[in-house]
């Protein structure tokens, strides 16, 4: 079974890179989760509300048939895929084991899916593309990359691309504030926008632009 959270789950494609690479057609499910305000939630002040989970084409022999689920989605706090995998379980009783392709994804959200599998009895595989971030609230979706080089499979890309953010005006590293996970589905739907988040974010936290920083490099080769 392929679950698809809207929205960036549903531009992973997830099903048909199974069947075209496998050859195996799943049952796809999609899955409207998000977050909506809560202050009686300590710290994030923030739910998750399912307004949408299209499961009801499956009869009851295909539901107790289902034992590995792929969810596609990204991870910054991990509340939504939590909540997801406790959702699934619930209904798909003989569920043993979830795949979860997340591009972007957050130490911080792995350990809340961690936690999740022990609480579920489920086994949880995470697939991430993109380097692991670093987001603590209230930046969950500004997320910078971690500023230990160390930290990287290729420490020396890591310390190329934090040289190429360079330093703003009063000496702060721009690559420690929000430099990679801008937007997180922006990236996906709306590029144009990313850019406009992006730039919004430098000018209030470094005075500069990504004009600015681009220019910068120039001059410097």
């Amino acid at each position: 079974m392929n679950i698809d959270i809207a929205r960036e789950g549903l531009k992973y494609q997830v099903s048909e890179a199974i069947f075209d690479n496998y050859g195996y057609y799943c049952d796809e499910i999609v899955l409207d989760a998000h977050h909506v305000f809560d202050n009686t939630v300590p710290v994030y002040n923030r739910k998750v509300e399912m307004t949408l989970f299209k499961d009801k084409d499956l009869d009851q022999h295909q539901h107790e048939n289902i034992s590995v689920a792929f969810i596609a989605d990204s991870i910054a706090s991990g509340l939504v895929m939590r909540e997801t995998i406790t959702e699934i379980k619930k209904r798909f009783k003989n569920l043993e084991r979830v795949e979860v392709i997340a591009p972007l994804a957050t130490i911080r959200g792995l350990s809340r899916i961690a936690d999740t599998e022990c609480r579920n009895g489920v086994k949880v595989r995470v697939h991430i593309f993109e380097t692991i971030l670093n987001a603590l609230p209230p930046d969950y979706y500004y997320s910078a990359h971690h500023n230990i080089p160390e930290f990287h499979i290729r420490p020396d890309l890591e310390e190329a691309y934090r040289a190429w953010w360079g330093e703003d005006q009063q000496g702060n590293m721009i690559a420690d504030t929000a430099c990679a996970g801008y937007g997180w589905s922006e990236v996906f739907y709306s590029p144009h926008k990313q850019i406009e988040m992006i730039n919004g974010e430098l000018a209030q936290r470094h005075k500069m632009t990504i004009a600015d920083v681009i220019m910068k490099n120039l001059k410097d080769c």
